[in-house]
């Protein structure tokens, strides 16, 4: 049922994306003027750091972590907890005297900041850039703990672009330590950084892709679970542990696999990878990074802990695109006009999703602070 909460959230997505795509165009004019540059970022930054900052009560871990954040402050320690996310709370409790919405506003914008970063190195295309990573960090809203993590990461990942793969190991450590399970991500990066060639032909990926979607069943993993909870992982991951059977079938949460414009784009970028690859030899890194997120996404998406996981490989699909609408819109490159209108019709059915999103969720998932009516959480 929809809801004033429902259309002020979509009328306030819409705008950020809006916003976004008004940031990505003065990004992409601008040359080798670090400076300039930074301050074109400005825009896009406040648009989403506001934007999901201002947001209350989003999903399981925003309550969740308002008890770890206070019970941090009060020094109450946390088994295993990851000593850079502790430092980064009693800086923002203990120095600059910020709630837990203050941290989720931090968290906000600095997720932004590193979006904007990485999109340095693809300047040309952060007109469609910026606002399809926008769309691919939606569950942002509520695994924010591992999106700071990823926020680390992305920095590295533009490093790693450049070649410099030691400032890359830097900014993965701090990822690590903010979220030690981001070590299922920043080790399979770093090796397919090393990677010359695609990964897997196209029509391999096609074939694991459409194997994965019509075949896998996450049910079939459960013959795993005993074995799981009787190995040492450490006291961090004993919740998982002693609750494995749930998250590998898949029984714990609202898992429902990809969606049809999830398939739609994986299907566009296999198939149109080679030959983007050819004109951009350069986005080889970026496209593996893409290419493993899209093969994998069908059977990870049903699989809890998997699909924290791919959301970040996944998340990579967004520059890819980026390049495949900028060149055959933008540069107009030669194609069969059936072909071009197809191209067109998969912008606009992202659009249409990034726009009625919102109208989609709970009523809960819909909240501002000023809906908070002076609650903590929900």
């Amino acid at each position: 049922m929809l809801t004033n909460n429902h259309l002020i959230y979509c009328t306030l997505q819409t705008f950020m994306y809006i916003l976004l795509c008004i940031g990505g165009i003065k990004i992409s004019r601008i040359n080798n003027n670090r400076s300039s540059f930074w301050i074109a970022s400005i825009l896009p930054i406040l648009a989403f750091g506001l934007n999901y900052g201002l947001r209350w009560g989003r999903g399981v871990d925003y309550n969740l972590y308002f008890w770890v954040y206070n019970n941090l402050l009060k020094g109450i320690a946390i088994e295993g907890s990851e000593p850079l996310w502790n430092i980064l709370v009693r800086i923002s409790g203990n120095v600059f005297h910020l709630p837990w919405q203050g941290m989720v506003m931090f968290m906000s914008f600095f997720l932004m900041f590193s979006c904007t970063f990485f999109i340095q190195n693809h300047k040309n295309v952060a007109f469609y850039a910026l606002p399809l990573l926008a769309l691919y960090i939606f569950e942002s809203q509520n695994l924010m703990r591992w999106f700071l993590a990823s926020s680390f990461f992305l920095i590295g990942v533009k490093f790693l672009e450049n070649g410099a793969w030691k400032k890359y190991l830097v900014f993965a450590c701090l990822a690590f330590f903010t979220h030690s399970g981001s070590i299922t991500v920043l080790l399979p990066t770093f090796l397919l950084y090393f990677c010359k060639k695609p990964i897997l032909p196209t029509y391999v990926s096609l074939s694991i892709f459409f194997i994965s979607y019509f075949l896998f069943d996450p049910r079939s993993l459960g013959v795993f679970s005993d074995f799981l909870q009787n190995i040492n992982i450490g006291t961090r991951f004993v919740a998982y542990q002693n609750n494995a059977e749930a998250w590998l079938v898949s029984e714990n949460l609202e898992m429902s696999g990809i969606s049809m414009i999830d398939t739609i784009n994986s299907i566009f970028i296999i198939i149109c990878g080679k030959s983007l690859l050819k004109r951009r030899p350069n986005l080889l890194f970026i496209y593996n990074l893409a290419l493993f997120g899209t093969i994998t996404k069908p059977s990870m998406a049903q699989i809890e802990i998997a699909w924290r996981i791919n959301l970040i490989f996944f998340m990579f699909q967004a520059i890819i695109l980026s390049y495949l609408f900028y060149d055959y819109i933008n540069r107009h490159i030669k194609t069969k006009p059936i072909f071009y209108v197809i191209i067109l019709l998969i912008l606009i059915l992202n659009i249409r999703y990034a726009i009625v999103q919102p109208l989609n969720v709970e009523q809960n998932s819909t909240y501002y602070i000023w809906d908070s009516k002076g609650r903590n959480i929900l």
